[in-house]
């Protein structure tokens, strides 16, 4: 638990110094999912899939990882542009967590990811002013049993008032911070 401590002190870090900054988006920002976690059929020889997260941040950059069996495989797609009806994936990026998929999948247990409720969805929301840090999230889950998909728009802004909006933003930071590109 004291890695996953660490972890989450070091991506609100990095989120508070990216917002105190100024600085804009990180240099990979993604939407959507390249398999777009719908239910189209699987071959009888292929395994199930037992868990998926796809984090599409900006429309522009989209982490996808998938569990098969007990064995996750992490990757970012980036957009040439944000328009999901002409957009096309210009790279497509190989990534495993700097610090295990263990610690993925309990920096995903601790920030609730599968079970955060849509920011529509949080009592008494009141937006917060669009600044040059506001970021779209598009997070679509699969926990084995149910999948669903949830949006938060401009976290950055409330990050004092909800702590669901603490959490999108600091796996939006833990993602941006800690995956490490496959080496070939």
């Amino acid at each position: 638990m004291k890695l996953i401590t660490k972890y989450l002190l070091l991506s609100l870090c990095i989120a508070s110094i990216s917002i105190s900054c100024g600085t804009s988006e990180p240099a990979l920002l993604k939407p959507e999912f390249s398999s777009e976690m719908n239910n189209t059929q699987q071959s009888v020889d292929k395994p199930d899939t037992t868990s998926s997260v796809a984090v599409t941040i900006n429309d522009r950059v989209k982490y996808e990882f998938t569990k098969i069996d007990t064995s996750w495989t992490g990757v970012v797609l980036q957009y040439d542009t944000n328009d999901p009806l002409t957009r096309k994936i210009v790279r497509e990026i190989p990534l495993v967590p700097a610090y295990g998929w263990s610690d993925f999948e309990d920096v995903v247990q601790f920030l609730m990811i599968y079970t955060i409720p849509d920011q529509k969805e949080i009592e008494n929301h009141k937006p917060a002013p669009i600044s040059n840090q506001s970021r779209s999230y598009k997070i679509a889950v699969f926990d084995g049993e149910n999948s669903r998909t949830y949006h938060y728009y401009n976290p950055e802004g409330e990050l004092n008032e909800y702590w669901e909006s603490q959490n999108v933003v600091t796996f939006g930071a833990y993602l941006t911070s800690e995956m490490k590109v496959v080496e070939k």
